[in-house]
């Protein structure tokens, strides 16, 4: 280790002598260079995440066995943490336990007894329906498994009505949902939704990171949740939203949209039956009669996916190719009983396709 840093220093000192406008960037890939081998050399899986902390001075959870670690700094920062989860699950942390130190530079607790289902069976695993960020931002609000979600989707899911746009982040509420986009370098035209994720408080984000879909969801440190797509080539900006809960959705709109509604209750209700399943390591921790019942379960959830996918695919088909180029002007045209159908339909399309790709 000592002798990979001096080597590496050596070969920046002497570069930035040779090209000065270098210095900064070889700096960073120092930095990172450092970061890696210093994190992951010699460590075993079950020690990593605490080291990898410890380097880049953040702080988060992780999986650890059958349970979830809050790592932090220090004791005080630790249960500042705490606090933050517990308002943000509205549960309570009298039985949470300090763990023997794992690292002497962290501080780490166990926080399993306050983390409440669905999150407790997702946080720090992997989704088997390759679920995205923009998927998993919807987590416990209009989701309760790990899905997929297309940009067009989300884009329209988080508009009026539907949601509310917080115009401010002093206004940012816990729940509320995080989007990065970008825009041309004109700055007039959007060209997509490059990531999103939830907001639990100034310090902590739940996300699913980085483009590779095998990613885990988890809680992070909010700067980690920006910092993998900060380096955009675009001008990127951000936009906060207020989703609402399924529940929100059924009670408000069930008189004026009923077969909608009743078909997204309907995905609700085999989301819920099917979300521990749909989870890799929850899924191939079964044996013999159980992995088959989870087989059967997954596959009615996807006669009713298909069911449901079929009975509003020309329509859908159509609105997604207005959704990717649409503006503010022309949704602003459609009443808001014809916005409120398509923004159900965007939620609906994309439950049911990420059911459909599914491969089992």
């Amino acid at each position: 280790m000592q002798l990979f840093i001096r080597v590496s220093l050596s070969l920046f000192l002497v570069s930035s002598l040779v090209h000065p406008q270098d210095a900064y960037s070889g700096c960073r890939i120092l930095r990172y260079l450092y970061q890696s081998v210093f994190a992951f050399e010699g460590y075993s899986d079950s020690t990593r995440h605490s080291n990898f902390w410890s380097v880049h001075r953040r702080h988060g959870v992780y999986r650890y066995e059958d349970k979830l670690i809050l790592g932090a700094r220090s004791k005080r920062k630790a249960m500042k943490f705490v606090n933050e989860l517990t308002e943000y699950f509205g549960t309570h942390a009298d039985d949470i336990k300090e763990l023997e130190t794992l690292n002497p530079r962290g501080f780490y607790i166990d926080i399993t007894s306050i983390v409440p289902q669905p999150y407790l069976s997702h946080l720090g695993k992997k989704s088997r329906l390759g679920a995205n960020c923009h998927g998993y931002c919807t987590f416990g609000r209009l989701t309760s498994a790990g899905l997929s979600f297309s940009s067009s989707d989300l884009d329209v899911v988080t508009r009026p009505p539907l949601s509310m746009k917080v115009s401010k982040v002093s206004l940012m509420h816990r729940g509320d949902i995080v989007v990065l986009k970008d825009r041309d370098i004109d700055g007039n035209s959007i060209t997509n939704l490059v990531h999103s994720f939830q907001y639990i408080s100034k310090n902590l984000a739940i996300v699913k990171n980085g483009i590779n879909n095998q990613n885990p969801f988890r809680i992070v440190d909010i700067n980690e949740a920006v910092s993998v797509y900060e380096n955009s080539a675009y001008d990127m900006f951000a936009e906060i939203f207020r989703l609402p809960t399924t529940n929100d959705i059924v009670a408000k709109y069930y008189k004026s949209h009923p077969q909608l509604i009743r078909d997204l209750k309907k995905l609700d209700v085999i989301e819920r039956q099917t979300a521990d399943f749909l989870v890799q390591e929850n899924y191939f921790s079964l044996r013999g009669e159980q992995q088959k019942a989870a087989d059967i379960a997954i596959k009615k959830a996807k006669e009713v996916a298909e069911t449901i996918y079929d009975r509003y695919q020309e329509e859908h088909f159509e609105f997604l190719d207005y959704s990717g180029q649409s503006s503010g002007k022309e949704w602003d045209s459609y009443s808001e009983k014809q916005q409120i159908r398509l923004q159900l339909l965007a939620l609906i399309h994309s439950k049911t396709t990420s059911l459909l790709w599914f491969n089992s």
